[in-house]
């Protein structure tokens, strides 16, 4: 049997679920509330810095996404549309639906007959009760007219707005020009095209409320749908869907947000402080009629500034406590008790000194007694302690006469020199008060002794008066804990006790205590002042909050899972995953029955016919040139003289002059001939075959189709002409133009809308004004892919803004965000709009997308692509989709980027699995590694949201609702990952959100309807750490929802310090309170009570005023409240391993008994270890520095280094260890030794 020891370097390669006797040396079978830092060591993971509570903010929850319902059509039931109306049942509350119900003959649809006219006054407009041509009465239309005056009328579908009743197919509705703004247009005609031809109800869906369960019934009672006495509508829950959907937009240092959408509502607030920013919710999107956000955002400034003067009010008082405490505390002298020893090694021969470096030492042999402090000597006396004075008390038989007020020297019966008093007198004679200016024994042997008799000069110096105190006196005696030092010459040891003289004087105490009770006023007035604009927010708030979305609202019945957000500087862009996108009812207008004409070439002595609606005239030229001109002029007026007198089919045409060719308008047909030459004289309606015939001179905005083949539809294209001026007709330009007919406009509210910060702050959600097809026709330029579709998310690439649909991928044209369509009809340029598709064997759908230094890659259920280009320029004909890889990948989880690489999850039925995609390029395969291999049952296939940080190497899941974090970080070096760790993180409070900015990961977490943010600083060097040990390292606390400095306030009847919560009580937590010492803005004092303290009290109080007690007076003081929260690194069992190259060999199989393990450890509080024996009651083991609880010269209970010495005693078989940190203080965990007997059970052959 060999006693052996092995080394274990590490504890960063994390938790491995491979069984411990293939774990390598560094694996861990579990790690909570750890985190791995590669130069550091494995630590307990940073405190999370409450930031704020998000006031109005949302829990996660479930709403309801479909619903079926039993409402049919009634006669009894009042006729009417309901908008948001409420209903009963269920376990959720909020749901709201909108009911319509139809009367017989109600309008439908209609068509009109409304073209651009440049007087119609631009606006929107709701016409109420439109009546009909016949019988029909009733109907409400909403009328938007465009800039060009063009108007575009719906049904109005606001409550209590209807279709009407009694009207007829073909009835036509007349909207006059004074119900549009009066601009002088003409009416607008609706002529009913199809109607309800029986009573009957649609429901919809408005707000889908919250908390609801798939399968319970709701209703809808007749009371809220005019209790006309028709039977209750029963709605059943179908599917339910993810409540609350959160993100955030990290726009620069100054401007950082966090946002959610709930209750059909964008609610915004700062990520620097928390303070709410106001959402104009736009039109369409069911905002109360009563809602005014002028209003609102004035109240919420108020609100916030009243919030902010709060904390300026908190800092101001807590400053004013702390120079109370500091002048109070300085009223009297105190004491300070110093010991320590340093030691020195004599390398010549080789032994080790122990040195006195503050305290006292006496030498009996003749009674000498010598101070030192920081190994410098204060004082060198016989037979007692000497030293600078700090009391005197006046000799009552001997109080002196003939003095006057002032400082005066003094002499001594003794050896001491160079005190000084201050007095004042009565009469003359001293009084009884006296102050030490200059307290003497400036050196180690001019210092005073107590009961020397001191005299004051000037005067009668006959005043008298008795050393009682001075600077130095013995402490503890430390003799027999040194026996080293004490051996030689005899020695004593003390302790030394420094007497520390009054600091402050009564009149600075009563200035203190006046502004202190100043500041509490004015705390007092601005929480009032904060009280009362709140509730002035609070009403604006009720005001607009919005009961549910019309059926044109764009987010309606969208769930979390449904919405997907994208941030560029001041725009959040925000997408419905379930919208089908659509065009607008808006055609290009068709053409009128116009014609032109062109004298093309001129002749005397020739005949210009032309045939009209079957109706011909003609003009025929002179002779020759003295018989008149014959000109394109001349040619032209003959001509339309002609035209103009036709008669018969041509009697109500009218032609026009535009240069040398003739516009003519009801034209039905039309056929030219004449002049000296083919095409001397030709027309056009709306097609010529060749550009090159169009005029220079026209009509403007006469368009016509250019067929350059008639049985090529691609190669058409339409133009349009505009006069150069403001003229109506004349010179100008022809310019590519659309078809007439065809749909040109996107509707944007069907297309993402945007989320945009207003110049002072706020934020407005608007639909986006997206470019027009303004060129081309369905063949030549086509409708983008999402069109009749939905959209699954959105990206920018390449100054290109993009979209996934189905299998395809669409991109704007290049530096035009908003414009999908091509530039041209007829030449492809390489800035036109991108839409591609991937292929594949199997049924694709493309969820995801990620840009890498290759280009995009797409991520679908089943494969991933590469969207690439071989040129410098990425355009329609450079642009190409390769397959990549074939991994399953989550459609609800999105990936992240990890700088080099991209990661995603796939998932089983139980758990979920990390791939990396490394090297991806457009010429070879990418690397791609599960990195959960050695954790197949670790993450759970619940998980949902994901957080990633390249620069931190690390990505963080977890599942909204629940409080563990899981987490994935690594050292990459090169090509190499030189190491990775997978680890646990239990937050106080269940996951809402999480994500990243730069080195710090925030949290949104929450406890009931409480919503809190903290912040967690990944960075672990820190200079401006609230803990600080002797040796000047820094460090913050760990405790969760820590908050430094709160409120609290005093009672010096019961000697007890009331502190306040900032946030609400988390229940079923441990709430700890830290005493740092020291006073509020300055730096620790070794004076000060409590330092490094940990206290646990009791929480009191109710929601919004929770505190607790603790004894003594802290006003002033440094104090951090927080949660507590535990590490806990379970070690695997321990096995003799040994390596051969890159290969480990573990000894399973052999006997191995554990004696001790020993633990490096860094920066670390009080560490605790669990040993557990099978069969034996479990034991732990806490190693600190400093027991917590206690003070000690001014250190907290941390130490910089150590080895903490484990015993264990048992096989190795029976043994389990935990290495636990349940404390504030950190813990930082850096390698450990296990000893042990071993041997092997093998025999040998001899």
């Amino acid at each position: 049997m060999s006693t052996i020891t092995q080394n274990i370097p590490t504890f960063l390669y994390g938790i491995s679920q491979q069984p411990d006797n293939k774990k390598s040396p560094g694996q861990l079978k579990n790690a909570t509330n750890t985190f791995p830092d590669y130069a550091l060591g494995m630590l307990k993971r940073p405190g999370g810095k409450f930031v704020e509570k998000l006031y109005n903010a949302e829990n996660i929850s479930t709403t309801v996404a479909t619903f079926t319902h039993n409402g049919t059509g009634h006669a009894s039931r009042t006729v009417n549309r309901y908008a948001a109306v409420a209903v009963t049942g269920g376990s959720g509350s909020g749901a709201t639906f909108n009911v319509h119900a139809i009367a017989v003959n109600e309008v439908k649809a209609f068509t009109h007959n409304g073209v651009a006219d440049s007087s119609r006054t631009a606006g929107t407009y709701y016409v109420a009760n439109a009546g009909g041509s016949a019988s029909g009465t009733g109907a409400d239309f909403k009328v938007v007219v465009k800039s060009d005056g063009e108007p575009v009328v719906t049904l109005d579908d606001r409550a209590t707005k209807t279709g009407g009743a009694g009207y007829a197919i073909g009835e036509t509705i007349t909207i006059a020009d004074a119900s549009l703004g009066s601009g002088g247009a003409a009416a607008v005609v609706l002529t009913v095209s199809e109607r309800h031809t029986a009573v009957d109800v649609t429901v919809e869906l408005a707000s889908g409320g919250k908390g609801y369960v798939a399968g319970e019934t709701l209703t809808i009672a007749d009371s809220v749908l005019g209790s006309g006495g028709g039977p209750a509508i029963t709605v059943t829950v179908a599917t339910t869907g993810a409540y609350g959907k959160w993100f955030s937009i990290l726009r620069d240092e100054n401007e950082k947000y966090i946002g959610q959408y709930a209750d059909d509502t964008f609610r915004v607030w700062s990520l620097l402080d928390g303070s709410p920013r106001k959402v104009d919710m736009g039109d369409d999107t069911g905002v109360p009629a009563g809602c005014n956000y002028t209003n609102l955002q004035t109240d919420l400034l108020a609100y916030n500034t009243a919030v902010a003067d709060t904390d300026t009010k908190t800092t101001a008082l807590n400053t004013s406590q702390s120079t109370f405490a500091t002048t109070n505390d300085g009223q009297d002298a105190t004491k300070i008790e110093n010991w320590e020893t340093t030691f020195d090694y004599d390398t010549g021969i080789g032994e080790i000194t122990e040195i006195l470096k503050s305290g006292i030492y006496q030498i009996e042999t003749d009674n000498t007694y010598t101070v030192i402090k920081d190994n410098v000597v204060k004082s060198i006396s016989k037979e007692a302690l000497s030293g600078p004075v700090i009391t005197l008390v006046r000799d009552e038989d001997n109080k002196g006469s003939g003095y006057s007020a002032g400082t005066h020297a003094t002499t001594t019966t003794g050896d001491g020199t160079g005190l000084t008093v201050t007095i004042t007198v009565t009469g003359g004679v001293p009084d009884q008060l006296i102050t030490i200016a200059t307290g003497g024994g400036s050196t180690v042997t001019t210092g005073y002794k107590v009961n020397d008799v001191i005299t004051i000069s000037t005067g009668g110096a006959n005043s008298k008066w008795t050393v009682t105190a001075i600077t130095w006196e013995k402490g503890t005696e430390k003799t027999f804990e040194h026996p080293h030092l004490s051996a030689s010459n005899n020695r004593k040891l003390y302790s030394l006790i420094e007497t520390v003289a009054a600091t402050h004087s009564s009149a600075q105490l009563t200035t203190a205590t006046n502004n202190m009770n100043t500041a509490q006023t004015n705390y007092n007035n601005a929480v009032s002042a904060e009280a009362t604009a709140k509730g002035n927010y609070d009403t604006e708030v009720t005001a607009c909050t919005i009961p549910g979305l019309p059926s044109t609202g764009y987010l309606r019945g969208a769930t979390a899972d449904d919405i997907e957000l994208l941030t560029l500087n001041d725009f959040t862009y925000v997408v419905n995953k379930k919208k089908t996108v659509a065009m607008t009812s808006r055609v290009v207008p068709a053409l009128p029955t116009d014609a032109f004409i062109v004298v093309n070439v001129t002749s005397y002595n020739s005949k210009y016919e032309v045939i009209l609606n079957g109706v011909t005239v003609s003009y025929t030229t002179p002779q020759d040139a003295s018989a008149g001109d014959a000109d394109a002029t001349v040619i032209v007026a003959g001509l339309v003289s002609a035209i103009n007198g036709a008669g018969g089919a041509a009697a109500s045409c009218v032609a026009t002059a535009v240069g040398p060719g003739i516009h003519i308008t009801l034209v039905t047909s039309i056929k030219v001939a004449g002049g000296p030459q083919e095409n001397a004289l030709y027309a056009f309606v709306d097609s010529i075959s060749d550009m090159s015939l169009l005029p220079i001179q026209c009509l403007d905005g006469y368009k016509v189709k250019i067929v350059n083949s008639e049985s090529i539809l691609a190669d058409d294209m339409w133009v349009k002409f505009s006069t150069s001026g403001t003229s109506t007709a004349g010179p100008g330009t022809w310019a590519e133009s659309n078809e007439p007919g065809i749909s040109y406009e996107l509707d944007p509210l069907t297309m993402p809308h945007q989320l945009v910060r207003q110049a002072d702050g706020s934020f407005a959600f608007d639909p986006v004004s997206w470019e027009n097809r303004d060129v081309g026709d369905d063949v030549t330029n086509p409708l983008p892919t999402f069109v009749g579709g939905t959209i699954r998310n959105m990206f920018f690439y390449r100054n290109r803004f993009g979209f996934l649909t189905g299998d395809t991928v669409v991109m704007s044209k290049a530096g035009s965000f908003y414009d999908f369509f091509a530039g041209s009809a007829q030449i492809a340029a390489p800035d036109d709009p991108i839409d591609i598709s991937a292929s594949s064997t199997k049924p694709l759908f493309l969820h995801h997308v990620k840009t890498s230094s290759a280009g995009l890659v797409l991520f679908s259920d089943n494969e991933q692509f590469l969207l690439s280009t071989d040129s410098d320029i990425l355009s329609p004909e450079t642009a190409k989709i390769n397959a990549l890889s074939n991994y399953e990948c989550d459609d609800q989880v999105e990936p992240v980027n990890l700088g080099n690489s991209l990661a995603f999850i796939s998932k089983t039925p139980l758990y979920s699995r990390l791939f990396e995609i490394f090297n991806i390029s457009t010429t070879d395969s990418p690397q791609t590694f599960d990195q959960t291999k050695i954790v197949p049952e670790l993450v759970p296939a619940t998980i949902d949201n994901v957080a990633a940080s390249a620069g931190m190497s690390m990505i963080s899941f977890g599942q909204t609702g629940t409080s563990t974090l899981y987490q994935y970080r690594f050292y990459q070096v090169g090509e190499k990952r030189a190491a990775s760790t997978w680890y646990k993180w239990d937050l106080t409070g269940n996951l809402i959100d999480q994500f990243f900015d730069v080195s710090t990961f925030y949290a949104v977490v929450a406890d009931g309807s409480n919503i809190n943010v903290v912040s967690i600083d990944l960075r672990q060097a820190s200079d401006t750490g609230f803990l600080t040990l002797s040796t000047g390292e820094k460090t913050d606390v760990c405790m969760d929802m820590w908050n430094s400095n709160p409120y609290r306030t005093y009672t010096s009847g019961t000697d007890t310090t009331r502190v306040f919560l900032p946030f609400t009580h988390i229940s079923g937590k441990t709430l700890a309170v830290l005493a740092l010492g020291g006073y509020i803005g300055g730096a620790l004092g070794a004076t000060d009570a409590s330092v490094g303290s940990i206290l646990q009290p009791t929480v009191a109080g109710s929601a919004g005023s929770e505190y607790v007690d603790i004894s003594g007076d802290y006003r002033g003081k440094n104090l951090i409240i927080g949660y507590l929260y535990t590490m806990t690194v379970d070690l695997p069992r321990f096995y003799y391993s040994t390596t051969a190259g890159d290969a480990l060999r573990t000894d399973y199989t052999s006997d191995l008994i554990m004696h001790r393990i020993k633990v490096s450890t860094g920066l670390s509080g009080p560490v605790k270890y669990n040993v557990n024996l099978t069969g034996i009651p479990d034991r732990s083991q806490t190693v600190s520095v400093i027991q917590p609880a206690a003070y000690q010269l001014n250190d907290v209970a941390m130490a910089a280094d150590a080895v903490h010495t484990v015993p264990i005693h048992q096989r190795n078989e029976n043994v389990s260890l935990s290495i636990v940190g349940d404390t504030p203080l950190p813990v930082t965990l850096l390698g450990m030794n296990w000893e042990g007997k071993y041997t092997n059970k093998f025999y040998s052959r001899i």
